[in-house]
């Protein structure tokens, strides 16, 4: 299970190696999508061709929704606009990240818990809001945190009491 896993048993190896492939993911999905920025025609003909298969009311609602983020892509070829979208990510990112490791450390004091945790904790979080819930994120919050802090040795009654601290916080 993924709770028993604490530092020193391969549990932040694998963490560390499913890091890397999703950096790779990443990183091949932003050359994608500068290659829609700079080449705007080639990826709408590249959309069109690839939901032409489909039925026609889906395929072109597909075609229409993919068109606009290309074109809203457009905004990476500015290099003004390409660092503040930057520097606002880091920001906005760096954020949650702060207000999940207060409430964490709050929970476990005794543990040296890594700010670099409550990065991986925030994509936890942020896959699990994307999962069906109960209002107010009931049950998913809570797994999020206990899966999240596992690597980190982190208790799961400290991660089930520090989710409903996050989740009070706001």
């Amino acid at each position: 299970l993924a709770t028993q896993t604490v530092p020193g048993s391969g549990g932040l190896e694998r963490l560390r190696l499913g890091a890397f492939g999703m950096g790779v993911v990443c990183l091949l999905a932003l050359f994608f999508f500068f290659g829609c920025a700079l080449r705007r025609e080639l990826c709408l003909r590249l959309t069109a061709k690839l939901f032409s298969p489909l039925p026609q009311g889906i395929g072109k609602r597909l075609q229409e929704a993919a068109g606009l983020g290309i074109v809203g892509l457009s905004s990476l070829r500015s290099v003004k606009m390409l660092l503040a979208l930057i520097s606002l990510s880091a920001v906005h990112t760096t954020l949650s990240a702060l207000c999940l490791y207060f409430p964490v450390i709050s929970f476990a004091p005794c543990q040296r818990i890594p700010f670099l945790a409550a990065f991986f904790l925030n994509g936890i979080v942020a896959f699990g809001a994307t999962l069906p819930t109960a209002p107010g994120q009931i049950g998913t919050m809570q797994i999020c945190f206990v899966l999240g802090l596992a690597p980190f040795g982190v208790k799961p009654e400290a991660a089930i009491a520090a989710s409903i601290y996050a989740s009070l916080l706001g």
